[in-house]
């Protein structure tokens, strides 16, 4: 549900001009909380630009809530871990060169 959610709220297009690698593939880490209510809390995400960082924590807020997790009769946190991986299509800078 949550890759679901970030492939469909998650505006690459708009990220990739901070995409800088030369394969153009874009790695984001984000750590999560689903707290014992559901909801998502304690993100943390890391990637080379604050903007990428902004944009994805800005999606993570707009989670649904969840159904906790359950241990020994009792609502628990669970720390939620997620790579997010996407290629981009690197633009060429002479595309728009006069080709005379």
């Amino acid at each position: 549900m949550v890759n679901k959610n970030l492939m469909y709220n998650l505006d690459t297009g708009s990220l990739e001009r901070y995409c800088d690698s030369d394969d153009g593939v874009c790695r984001i880490y984000a750590i999560f909380t689903i707290n014992a209510y559901g909801e998502v809390s304690n993100i943390k995400v890391r990637a080379k630009h604050k903007e990428i960082e902004s944009e994805v924590a800005k999606v993570l807020t707009k989670l649904p809530t969840f159904v906790p997790a359950y241990q020994n009769g009792k609502n628990v946190n669970l720390i939620f871990q997620l790579p997010i991986v996407f290629r981009v299509k690197k633009r060429d800078p002479f595309a728009d060169l006069d080709k005379s």
